[in-house]
């Protein structure tokens, strides 16, 4: 949906082997920051417990921030889908709408 509606999306590109990106992150206003453990979807969003914190005011979203855009700046550019990401998208989205995750 991103893609489609033109927002830039790249892909995390990893430093070390089996690195994975798990971080969730929301930044608002420079000031405020919500980070934690909650998957955008859904199922997670409305079912499960999860954790997530908000700071404001501190040196804390400042530096994530900027980790953020060194991620970024990093990160692979993402144009298109390709169809085999595509047809993943639509099960996941599938999944989701019907609280069948495996998340």
């Amino acid at each position: 949906d991103l893609i489609k509606t033109g927002v830039p999306v790249r892909w995390y590109r990893k430093r070390k082997d089996h690195e994975e990106l798990h971080m969730k992150l929301a930044l608002f206003d420079g000031e405020t920051v919500m980070a934690g453990s909650t998957n955008f979807t859904t199922q997670a969003l409305t079912t499960f417990r999860e954790t997530g914190i908000e700071l404001k005011g501190t040196q804390i979203p400042h530096r994530l921030e900027t980790m953020f855009q060194e991620d970024w700046e990093k990160g692979i550019p993402i144009k298109k889908l390709s169809f085999k990401q595509r047809l993943i998208a639509k099960v996941v989205e599938f999944m989701d709408k019907r609280y069948l995750g495996w998340w």
